[in-house]
């Protein structure tokens, strides 16, 4: 629960992987909003795993045989709770194609519930036409990952899991530091707002960090970003 990299953006930049610098042995995990084709290359380029998230319309995988990958249709028969896996790839602009293994996990009969719920409130605010297949998708998890067989797709989802500890990490930012609206328009004290925040946050972490756990355990933790 701590943090190891601040990057303040401009709106047209956005939230891409390609704004973090990775490493041999790292494991991205992310959701929707990160899982493309570049994130993807951005990863294996710095020689680190990835499991993201993917959205229905994100980029395309093709099987061995260079037909178009369906998750929808392709795990239609699962379960609720039953996961499965296929392998595939992908193709770079260049034509290089890169190895992807695809991990769906059924949502439970509750979660497929709020999914539906979710997209007719978000069809009818646009008021659009909710496609079948749309649903069928979003009642699914459906994760890529360059991780090996080795680590089986229940891992796999398992570890995506962790990624609701970013959000937690967000909400707690925005509620209790005040991170929602800027105050400010004008871009430098703009900047300069959140910079004054990300050091509290940045301060109140190295402090809590060095707290007892338990009264029977003291347990220190030393932030990365601040060695």
């Amino acid at each position: 629960m701590t943090s190891d990299t601040f990057k303040i953006t401009k709106e047209e930049i956005g939230e891409t992987l390609s704004n973090f610098n990775f490493r041999r042995g790292d494991v991205v995990v992310a959701d929707r909003a990160y899982g493309t084709l570049n994130g993807v290359n951005h990863c294996l380029n710095r020689s680190a795993d990835y499991i993201l998230r993917l959205r229905e319309d994100c980029f395309a995988v093709y099987d061995k045989n260079g037909n178009t990958f369906d998750s929808t249709g392709d795990f239609a028969a699962l379960e609720s709770g039953e996961r499965s896996e296929a392998a595939g790839f992908a193709a770079l602009p260049d034509k290089t194609r890169i190895p992807v293994r695809i991990c769906v996990k059924r949502k439970d009969k509750e979660g497929c519930g709020k999914s539906r719920e979710r997209l007719g409130r978000r069809a009818s605010g646009k008021d659009d036409n909710l496609r079948e297949k749309t649903v069928s998708f979003n009642e699914c998890i459906v994760v890529a990952t360059s991780l090996p067989h080795s680590v089986g797709a229940g891992e796999v989802l398992e570890t995506y899991r962790w990624r609701r500890q970013a959000e937690i990490y967000f909400k707690r930012l925005k509620s209790i530091m005040d991170f929602g609206d800027l105050p400010k328009k004008n871009p430098a004290a703009s900047e300069a707002w959140l910079n004054g925040k990300i050091m509290v946050a940045l301060l109140i972490e190295a402090f809590i960090a060095k707290r007892a756990f338990s009264s029977g355990d003291r347990i220190e933790c030393q932030p990365r970003h601040m060695a």
